[in-house]
């Protein structure tokens, strides 16, 4: 006897005197449903005029059913007629399958391929992929061998979104997981919903997501770089920016679970590439660098194309927690940072492995002797009562860390947090400023800085350490707020275009208690006057050569190519 026949009267969906309809019980999407005659035969050519028929009538009122439950936005309908077609039931029976718009990244093509790995239900959906690209492997097991980060890191180039779940989130997990976030589309959205059980999350961390959401983060740095790598003038800048990547954190407070033990301990990462394609793992990888890295961690993987009852099902639990969660803001840090303080410990209650020291990634640098020299000039500058310096250092020897280093020697004089102020001309710049600071900021022991970002469509001049376009900052309104500030710190990074007049604008318009001028390449070849922007005092000059004697840059290798190419009868 079929095995549709045994199915019972109560798993019909539809019936009529000749065919009946039941859900597939290996559905290729939600809602697939199967119409079949009662009478068995092998397939629709041995099927009956009237039986043919009554399948038809049905699968308008299947199609009806659907319409209402699921509103799918399309349908394949058809059947297999033979082994050699792929029917492997030999009970006719027609499949009515609900589409959605995304549920494959390219449909074209209809019943050729009706979805990629739900074919043979028998077999694993899963295997390793045989052509180039990331793993796709459905478990991860971490340890060397199997690291998270490998599985994850492929998917986050150029997507448009991640959403990530994580229990607890640890420094030096942003730390790594940076890069591979820094590797998304331009404008790309991040959500991170994570929570304070057991106190195991970092205040540090907390206060990175903060300066992430506020434009601080390695997932907005690419937004302007993919506009200037066309070419795009201000205004093309100001528009990329206005649409630039966004990041939002929430926290969900366990005191408020609405179950008895209080415990929170999800973990799952959702990757999009808008429409296209979308990728998800669930298991035990939180934010650490462990858990990227070498932890043991399983984590299995689920692609929406393959299997997209479970994906929707996933993307509904993250929008519910997200629901339920907190935004994350200055006040839930500072809550949060008193209650680490007033616990005794947590080791005899947190998860091993956890806990985590910082990574390698967090700890600055010990100055090289360029930067010492760099340091003590700057420090005799200051006992000058001198307002302005200029840093003269080849690329690679290190000047924004110089600067970082610096403002940390100012904070130990003042006994306190500087106000720090740093100019560039370019996102990428500020973005990188700002992750060098932040590791100085925590090795030096400041509490509670607050970092913010002031380009684009972003406007945090109130923050602590504040990174601003040169753009957006030199326009005239800005200015008047810059000139109500005051400072403590300014550094302008690549100060050889500080000759422009937008920057002696700002430079005039500053409140600042000392001025650090950066450059490899003062000496322009228009003549313009760069060192007496900064009072013709240059603390230190270490040019390429001295870099490479002192063997902290490589040497330069030339190679020269013969080109026998009349360049003459060129024009132009």
């Amino acid at each position: 006897m079929s095995v549709f026949l045994d199915r019972p009267a109560r798993d019909h969906v539809a019936r009529n005197a000749l065919a009946f309809a039941i859900r597939d019980g290996f559905p290729v999407s939600p809602g697939h449903t199967l119409v079949i005659p009662f009478r068995e035969v092998a397939t629709w050519f041995d099927a009956s005029r009237e039986e043919q028929l009554a399948i038809l009538e049905l699968i308008d009122v299947v199609k009806s059913q659907l319409d209402a439950e699921y509103a799918p936005a399309a349908y394949n309908v058809g059947f297999n007629a033979g082994a050699a077609a792929g029917q492997t039931v030999m009970h006719l029976h027609v499949h009515v399958i609900p589409r959605f718009e995304g549920d494959v990244p390219d449909p074209r093509g209809g019943v050729r391929h009706v979805m990629p790995g739900k074919g043979n239900y028998l077999a694993d959906a899963f295997e390793p992929a045989h052509e180039p690209g990331p793993r796709r492997d459905a478990l991860t097991t971490g340890g060397p061998d199997d690291p998270f980060l490998r599985a994850l890191g492929p998917e986050l180039r150029g997507a448009s979104a991640l959403d990530v779940v994580a229990a607890f989130v640890q420094q030096a997990g942003l730390a790594t997981l940076a890069p591979a976030l820094a590797t998304m589309a331009p404008g790309a959205r991040l959500r991170l919903i994570t929570g304070d059980y057991l106190a195991i999350t970092q205040v540090d961390a907390l206060e990175t997501l903060l300066d992430w959401q506020s434009g601080v983060s390695p997932v907005a740095a690419r937004s302007l770089d993919a506009v200037e790598a066309d070419g795009a003038d201000d205004s093309g800048r100001e528009t990329a920016l206005a649409a630039e990547a966004r990041v939002e954190v929430r926290v969900v407070r366990t005191a408020k679970l609405a179950t008895r033990s209080r415990s929170f301990h999800p973990k799952a990462w959702l990757v999009e590439q808008g429409a296209e394609r979308a990728v998800g793992w669930v298991g035990s990888s939180n934010i650490s660098s462990a858990a990227l890295h070498d932890g043991v961690e399983w984590n299995l993987r689920l692609d929406r194309a393959a299997d997209l009852s479970a994906w929707q099902r996933l993307r509904q639990a993250f929008d519910a927690l997200w629901a339920d969660a907190e935004p994350l803001d200055a006040g839930f840090v500072a809550a949060y940072r008193e209650r680490v303080r007033q616990t005794v410990s947590t080791s005899d209650d947190a998860l091993a492995g956890e806990i985590e020291t910082e990574g390698a990634s967090l700890v600055a640098p010990e100055p090289h002797v360029v930067q010492r020299e760099a340091l003590a000039a700057l420090a005799a500058a200051r006992v000058e009562q001198r307002g302005r310096a200029l840093a003269v250092m080849a690329t690679g020897l290190g000047k924004t860390w110089l600067a970082a280093m610096d403002l940390a020697a100012l904070a130990k004089q003042l006994g306190r947090t500087p106000r720090l102020l740093f100019l560039a001309h370019r996102r990428e710049l500020l973005v990188q400023a700002a992750q060098t600071f932040g590791t100085m900021a925590h090795a030096a022991g400041l509490q509670g800085v607050r970092m913010g970002m002031f380009v684009g469509s972003e406007d945090a001049l109130h923050a602590d350490f504040v990174f601003a376009s040169i753009q957006k900052i030199g326009r005239g309104p800005a200015r008047e707020r810059l000139a109500r500030e005051r400072w403590d710190y300014v550094v302008v990074d690549e100060v050889h275009h500080a000759t422009a007049d937008t920057y002696r604008k700002v430079l005039g318009a500053l409140d600042a208690g000392f001025v650090l001028g950066l450059t490899a390449t003062p000496d322009r070849a228009d003549a313009a006057d760069v060192g007496g922007l900064f009072d013709d005092h240059v603390a230190i000059r270490a040019d390429l050569a001295r870099g490479i004697a002192l063997g902290l840059l490589v040497p330069i290798a030339y190679h020269g190519l013969c080109d026998p190419v009349d360049y003459a009868p060129i024009p132009w």
